[in-house]
Parts: C-alpha cells; sequence; structure tokens
C-alpha cells in the first residue's frame, strides 16, 4: 500500500520492498489485478502491489479515482490506492459538475440518503470534504459563488435549487425539470402545472 511520508508515494511488493513514485506519475500508474475472486491494483510494468486483493470490484475513472466494492458495499479510491470515501455506502456516482477545474463531486448512497462529497485534490492527495446528506438525488452542480456551490436535485415527482447546505433555494415542487446554462449561468424551469418554461431568478 502507499503511504503519504514526505510527500511521495511508494509501493510495497510482498517482500516489503518499496518503490518511489513522483507526484507526476501517480495517476494511472496502476493497473488491476486478480488474485482468488479479489481484486487490486499493481504498479505498470514491474507488478509490485499498490493495493492489496481485497475488493470485489474495481474501476478506474478518467480523473484518476477509482470506484470501489469491498464486502458489497462501495467507495472512491484515491490514485494512491487510499480510500478517500470508505466502502460503506450502497452506491457512489460522480455528479455532472459545470465547474472548472479538477474538482469532483460524489453522490454516496446509504439507508435512503445521499452524502454529498467535494473531493480536493493536493500534490496527488485526494480529502473528500463532506458537504450534506439530503434524500434527494442530487445530479448536477451548477455553480460555485464565493465558498459556496448550487446543485440541482430531484425529489420524488419534482426538481429543485439547492445549496451546499442541503436548503432548497427555490419550491420543491413547482418545477418539472430544471437546466442550468454555464455559460450565462442562468436558470430555466419547466412548471409542472403547464409544462411551460420560464427563468429563475434566485434571491441572493
Amino acid at each position: 500500500m502507499y503511504d503519504r511520508e514526505g510527500g511521495i508515494g511508494s509501493v510495497y511488493d510482498a517482500k516489503s520492498k518499496s518503490y518511489p513514485l513522483t507526484d507526476t506519475n501517480l495517476k494511472y500508474a496502476g493497473e488491476i489485478f486478480e488474485q482468488n475472486g479479489q481484486f487490486g491494483i499493481a504498479l505498470k510494468g514491474n507488478g509490485l502491489i499498490m493495493v492489496d486483493p481485497i475488493y470485489e470490484e474495481l474501476d478506474f475513472r478518467d480523473n484518476g479515482l477509482i470506484e470501489a466494492r469491498r464486502n458489497g458495499k462501495y467507495g472512491i479510491l484515491d490514485p494512491l490506492g487510499l480510500e478517500c470515501i470508505s466502502c460503506d455506502f450502497d452506491g457512489v456516482r460522480h455528479i455532472t459538475s459545470h465547474l472548472e477545474g479538477d474538482d469532483a463531486f460524489i453522490s454516496a448512497t446509504k439507508n435512503g440518503e445521499a452524502t454529498i462529497y467535494r473531493l480536493d485534490e493536493y500534490d496527488g492527495y485526494i480529502d473528500a470534504v463532506k458537504l450534506f446528506t439530503t434524500p434527494c438525488y442530487v445530479r448536477e452542480v451548477c455553480e460555485e459563488v464565493g465558498v459556496d456551490y448550487k446543485f440541482i436535485a430531484r425529489g420524488d415527482y419534482s426538481e429543485f435549487i439547492i445549496d451546499e447546505n442541503g436548503e432548497a433555494l427555490t419550491s420543491t415542487y413547482q418545477y418539472e425539470s430544471i437546466d442550468y446554462d454555464p455559460d450565462t449561468k442562468t436558470y430555466r424551469g419547466k412548471r409542472d402545472y403547464d409544462n411551460e418554461w420560464e427563468n429563475i431568478t434566485l434571491s441572493e
């Protein structure tokens, strides 16, 4: 497994030999291997073990994150193979984001509720920052205003806009669906009662 000593990752094989990795080649350094029906990650080229074969599923994402399943529960591994979101959830998914940069947002569901995380990267390491927990389906990160974010969420029959604390910024029943234009940073809502679209103005 990796360690974080000195800001450098080290990969250990079964004989405890280490292989130093710089931050520039952490992402995509490994490949998935199978052992006794379980999956781990080994360093490309020499097979040194980065992540022990303890997972039932591993799936690389485009940003270097790894979706994992262990003991029937799901979580997220960072590019070092460390669990930045523990394998304790019924499901995890990436939320569509209109924000610039490498920030990723994850919805991790458990017992009918979704916990929303922002994943911050520092020198190859990922920290999962918990934003809020909600019973609603959060499908989209729209914009960042100062240190706050706005999301589009869906309840049983309607969509609405929420802030990074999970508080509704619009009516929770008025719109059948909501669209966001990242170029103009404007919202439109399709009214539930007549299926007509209207512009949405958010109060500051």
